[in-house]
């Protein structure tokens, strides 16, 4: 599945690249991509959602090899969280 996700904001701090994305997820599983080439950092927080989700950084749902992504595990079809990615 699909997730929904919108860019709240792109901006540079020190010599990163930093992304805020709201994502809503469809599904209980979904990969978020970002305009980085690497991401190096995530920090994942619930907008409107009991739970966290599982994450993986420049990964797939499945563990495959994905530079530039957030795989999302364990959500819940409406869930929306907030994502601060940091890569370059």
């Amino acid at each position: 599945m699909a997730f929904t996700t919108s860019m709240l904001f792109q901006t540079v701090q020190g010599d990163k690249r930093v992304q805020a994305i709201r994502v809503t997820a469809d599904g209980a599983t979904g990969t978020v991509p970002t305009s980085l080439n690497v991401v190096e950092a995530c920090v994942v927080g619930p907008v409107s959602a009991p739970t966290n989700p599982v994450i993986a950084i420049n990964q797939g749902t499945t563990g495959t090899s994905i530079l530039g992504t957030v795989g999302m595990t364990s959500c819940t079809s409406g869930n929306v969280y907030q994502l601060i990615v940091y890569g370059h």
